[in-house]
Parts: C-alpha cells; sequence; structure tokens
C-alpha cells in the first residue's frame, strides 16, 4: 500500500514539476534563446555568429558557473552576497585552476585537463568582455580631428561639383597635398588594423568552438 501510495506521489510531483518546467522555460528559463548583445539595427550574418557563440560562453560563465560558485560557497559557509555574477563565475574557474595535481597509476595528472579548460574559458572570457571591447581606432580618431580642422577653417572635406561641359556631378575636395597624403595614410592604416581584429575574432572563435564539448555543468 505504502509503494503504491509512494508511487501515486511520485507521479504528482514529477507532472507538477513538468507543468514548472514547461511554465518556466516559455517565461524567466528561456533556454532557447540566445541574447547577442548586439545595438539595436542590422548585423550581418557574420557577426551574429560571433556574438552568439560568445553570448553562449558569457551565459556559462555568469550563469551556470557562478550558479555552482553560490552552492560551493553556501556548503562551505563563504558569503557570496555582493558579488556580481561575473565575480562569481571567474571564481569558479580559480577552483579549477588551483586544482592540486592527481596522478595516476602510469604518472598522468587527472586534473591537468581541468586546469587547462579554466583557463582558456577564463581568457577567452575576458578577451570578450573586456579586451575586445576596448578596441580603439587611433587612426579614424586623427581623421576626426582632421575633418574637424578642414571645417574650422571654412573648407570643404567633400563637395560636389558639376563637371564641365556635362550634367554630372563630381566629388572634390578643399584640402592640402600634405592634409591629403595624411588622410590616404590614416585610412590605409585603419583599414590594415581592421583586418587584424577580423583575424582575431576568428581566432579566438576557432578557440572558442576547440572547447565547446567541455562547456557544461
Amino acid at each position: 500500500m505504502k509503494t503504491i501510495q509512494k508511487l501515486i506521489v511520485n507521479d504528482i510531483v514529477h507532472k507538477f514539476y513538468r507543468i514548472k518546467s514547461w511554465i518556466a522555460h516559455r517565461t524567466y528559463d528561456k533556454y532557447h534563446i540566445i541574447h547577442l548583445g548586439t545595438k539595436p539595427g542590422f548585423s550581418d550574418s557574420r557577426e551574429m555568429l560571433l556574438y552568439a557563440n560568445f553570448a553562449v560562453l558569457t551565459h556559462f560563465v555568469e550563469n551556470e558557473l557562478a550558479k555552482m560558485e553560490i552552492g560551493h560557497r553556501t556548503f562551505k559557509k563563504i558569503s557570496y552576497k555582493g558579488l556580481s555574477n561575473r565575480e562569481l563565475g571567474l571564481s569558479y574557474l580559480e577552483l579549477w585552476l588551483n586544482m592540486s595535481s592527481e596522478l595516476s597509476r602510469d604518472g598522468e595528472d587527472l586534473n591537468e585537463g581541468h586546469r587547462n579548460f579554466a583557463k582558456e574559458v577564463r581568457e577567452l572570457y575576458l578577451w570578450w568582455k573586456d579586451a575586445r571591447p576596448g578596441r580603439v581606432d587611433i587612426n579614424l580618431i586623427q581623421i576626426e580631428e582632421l575633418m574637424e580642422q578642414v571645417k574650422n577653417d571654412g573648407r570643404k572635406w567633400y563637395k560636389f561639383v558639376e563637371i564641365e561641359g556635362s550634367k554630372f556631378l563630381t566629388m572634390e575636395d578643399e584640402l592640402t597635398e600634405s592634409e591629403k597624403e595624411l588622410r590616404k595614410e590614416l585610412r590605409q592604416n585603419s583599414f590594415e588594423l581592421e583586418q587584424y581584429w577580423d583575424k582575431e575574432d576568428q581566432e579566438m572563435l576557432h578557440r572558442l568552438i576547440n572547447i565547446r564539448f567541455f562547456l557544461w555543468t
């Protein structure tokens, strides 16, 4: 009789859990939705692909690992109040990074993989959250300064001029030869820097894909 009652209770609890999960996954725990973190407006597919993958990594650190750290601190009776999800997630990575060596019978360090994985996650996360947003193209700043200087002198950065003998227009400027050379140089430098950043984005994305199998808790 007790076994039957237990089965009935377990069945009710299971159904309640399924209903709760159905509601949660459509309201506040929408695991099927990824927030890219891009600014409102159009984004190229190549940008969305990059942002989507690193949004998953960010969720892994700031949500999944943060919850693991809360559980660890609660068990150890260490306060986690006042700490951000970022701090909690990175703190849990430190546990893996500081894991002591545990040798197998063959002399292999069983924890080396955990340390290497934690190191890679931390580097990728900090690059995405701190280093990449901190990029500054000084060339574009200098171009803006040059434009402002030309404007203050009462000259045109670009202007439309009618082509003699036709109804068509062409664009000309009122820059000195040295200013034209500087503008050309700054644009080229900016182009090369953008190419370098694109290459870095690609390399970091590849590194993230390489640890995909280990992104679980």
